[in-house]
């Protein structure tokens, strides 16, 4: 969203209308904890107790992207708000053919989470829950409508059907939305096929119609879910359909809820975390691109986190984060949807050095879009590029503190030691189910013990109570999760103790 359309978002307000032209030049992952076997010892330590609190159970505003009336009220698409109680996880993942609110889709389930995606609206992905917990926005205005591509500029209009899509960018360059003329890259009729129908993961594709004459680009869409897990891997391929060499980022825009209860035209609740940059190229760690809304952005957790409260107010920022991941928490209901992606270090990144993006639109249309960025690329003739995002969720309030492969964070896990033991406490929502333990490990990494596992869930936020001995010489505890059949999941957090900890009383710990 450019400055230029977002003068025109305050006009449309006021009933003026236009279309912004203007075209600009282009301007110019952080990898998890490294992974460690974690095997049972017995005999090293005494039997320790492991406690877990399980909580819960079962755009824009411009003419030229959201004039378009529809509800005040967010959507009560595909089930009640912070509802995860129906989510059971299955063995396998499924791909279906399926219909959403009257479009033709394909969906992929696994028993905790439901993706649904729409080929004939420009490939959206329009739904995506834990149980019946939907973190999409999606406009009731547009629900089963699809329209011909427009044959002048006078029919130019932009049809905001909500949910997620991938734009090329910069956005001055590209020209959209609405789509230019000869170019069907966001609102044209894709196709789309089941890749893989059932199994340990379940896949579908979806291509949009080459544009040989505007931006040079076909897209295809490439969306996997996994079983036993909340995960989906959304991978955006930017092939170069036309006879010369094009400069694009690849654009992840996903609309998110502004409104959480009926009635409301803004919830304070509704917000969207990244991690700033301790080495920004922006004073504060964040660029403005638009509007003037100071009111929604505040830097927590001793300034390293940037917080967005939807304030129904027009406005764009951009951040060059590092660190990989960024979240959308709905704290009314508890639930957080977190994307984790490579940054890459060194390149060139579109809108001052953005790698994140958020965006937020008036009372009109409630909803914000949280927004990954890929560095520029190059392409030549006949040359693709791609980039993958993976989707999580779980069952956790904020602030998100940092996400891993495993789990989103609201309180950093920390170590306590006090009369020869140690409590471990936090506060975490999980990605998979399975079972979560601390690993001791000593300063060459070699394994001296680990408690007893505890189940855990997406459907469950996990607040942890952990007391345990730790071994002598231990240098580092490990926080992990494991799935159901003790394959490792991932790393949730990683806390380094000092030395003689395992000795002395008083000591404390913290992950991060």
């Amino acid at each position: 969203m450019t400055a230029c359309h977002l003068k025109q978002a305050a006009a449309a307000a006021l009933g003026v209308t236009g279309i912004c032209m203007d075209v600009c030049l282009p301007r110019g992952r952080r990898k998890g904890a490294v992974d460690v076997p974690v095997r049972k010892l017995i005999g090293l330590i005494p039997a320790a107790a492991l406690v877990v609190v399980l909580a819960g159970c079962g755009a824009s505003s411009d003419s030229n992207r959201s004039l378009s009336t529809g509800s005040q009220t967010r959507p009560s698409i595909g089930g009640g708000h912070g509802d995860t109680s129906s989510a059971r996880a299955a063995d396998t993942a499924q791909a279906t053919e399926t219909e959403f609110h009257g479009w033709k889709a394909l969906s992929l389930t696994n028993g905790l989470v439901t993706l649904t995606a729409v080929p004939e609206i420009g490939g959206r992905i329009m739904e995506y829950k834990l149980g019946a917990n939907p973190f999409l926005w999606v406009n009731e205005a547009e629900l089963g409508k699809t329209y011909e591509a427009p044959k002048t500029e006078k029919d130019r209009t932009w049809h905001n059907f909500g949910g997620y899509k991938a734009w090329p960018a910069p956005q001055e360059a590209w020209g959209g939305p609405p789509d230019p003329l000869e170019s069907q890259l966001d609102g044209g009729r894709w196709t789309g096929k089941i890749l893989s129908k059932s199994g340990q993961t379940a896949s579908i594709q979806m291509t949009s119609p080459e544009d040989s004459i505007v931006t040079g680009l076909q897209i295809v869409r490439t969306v996997t879910l996994y079983a036993n897990s909340t995960r989906v891997q959304v991978k955006e391929s930017f092939r170069n359909v036309s006879n010369r060499e094009i400069r694009w980022s690849i654009w992840d825009v996903t609309q998110v809820p502004g409104v959480l209860t009926p009635g409301e035209s803004a919830s304070s609740e509704a917000r969207i975390y990244l991690p700033l940059n301790p080495k920004s190229a922006h004073p504060g760690g964040f660029v403005r691109l638009g509007g003037d809304s100071s009111g929604q952005w505040e830097a927590v957790a001793g300034g390293r986190i940037l917080q967005t409260t939807y304030g129904a107010e027009v406005a764009k920022i951009g951040a060059d984060s590092d660190a990989g991941w960024a979240t959308f928490v709905d704290e009314k209901h508890g639930v957080t949807f977190a994307k984790t992606f490579e940054y890459q270090a060194g390149k060139t990144y579109p809108d001052q050095g953005s790698s994140v993006q958020v965006f937020t639109n008036g009372a009109n249309l409630p909803y914000m879009e949280l927004e990954v960025l890929s560095p520029l690329h190059r392409i030549e003739p006949g040359q693709e590029v791609g980039f993958e995002v993976n989707w999580h969720c779980a069952r956790v309030g904020g602030p998100t503190l940092k996400v891993t492969s495993a789990a989103a964070i609201k309180s950093f896990p920390q170590l306590a030691k006090k009369d020869g033991k140690v409590l471990l406490s936090g506060e975490v929502g999980v990605f998979a189910p399975g079972d979560l333990k601390v690993v001791f490990l000593d300063g060459d990494g070699k394994q001296l013990g680990t408690t007893d596992a505890v189940k855990v869930s997406p459907t469950s936020a996990a607040t942890l109570a952990i007391p345990a001995t730790v071994p002598e010489k231990t240098a580092t505890a490990m926080v992990v999760l494991n799935d159901a059949g003790g394959a490792k999941v991932g790393n949730v957090a990683e806390l380094r103790l000092s030395p003689g900890m395992a000795r002395k009383d008083e000591k404390k710990a913290t992950g991060g």
